[in-house]
């Protein structure tokens, strides 16, 4: 695991409380309805795993749906508020640790953002070997303008790591690891603008 990854996870660890009310998710106003596209027809009894679960709010949604996912996260303290939650949760770090079971879908929602770009493409490689035939991967990376990768950001008051994509980087990174039927939409944010992206495997 790359310094730049640890150092992230160390701030997540260490000041919790500034991020705390910053993880959300709004169906209405995410992505054009991002996560919902990625489920359509997918079976209520799909084995479905969240990395990086954060606060749940995404997992909930999810759950609201009819679904069960298995949550996860690298950092204790989103552990904490998961299992206060009574989500069940189970410590995973993608970059050291590897999946014990195959999914139909897995997600990381603002996840891979803080992966250095040779960490997402382990990383995919990983959900990929995941997931059974015809499973789903659903996630988010932040969309490349201005920023270099490797910048650090100090908005709220310390320093995480980000790594920067265009559409068509991240999507041969996916391609070139075996996925196929690749669709994105672009999510403008109100600090940042976001790729959110859903690949299949299998099945041309």
């Amino acid at each position: 695991m790359s310094r730049e990854n640890e150092k992230t996870l160390e701030v997540y660890e260490q000041h919790i409380d500034k991020f705390v009310d910053r993880f959300s998710y709004d169906p209405n106003n995410y992505g054009g309805g991002w996560i919902d596209k990625s489920l359509h027809g997918l079976p209520k009894n799909a084995k479905l795993f969240e990395v990086g679960s954060g606060t749940g709010d995404l997992a909930r949604y999810i759950i609201s749906l009819g679904y069960s996912i298995q949550t996860s996260d690298a950092a204790n303290s989103f552990l904490k508020i998961l299992k206060e939650k009574k989500l069940n949760p189970i410590k995973f770090n993608l970059i050291k640790d590897t999946f014990n079971y195959n999914y139909d879908y897995i997600v990381a929602n603002a996840v891979l953002v803080h992966f250095t770009p040779d960490e997402v493409k382990t990383a995919i490689q990983q959900i990929f070997n995941a997931l059974n035939q015809n499973g789903r991967f659903a996630f988010s990376v932040k969309y490349k303008a201005e920023h270099p990768n490797g910048e650090l950001d100090n908005s709220f008051g310390v320093p995480r790591y980000f790594s920067y994509w265009t559409p068509d980087e991240i999507k041969d990174v996916v391609k070139q690891t075996g996925f196929s039927k690749v669709e994105y939409v672009i999510f403008k944010g109100k600090r940042s603008n976001f790729i959110c992206m859903t690949a299949q495997k299998g099945e041309k």
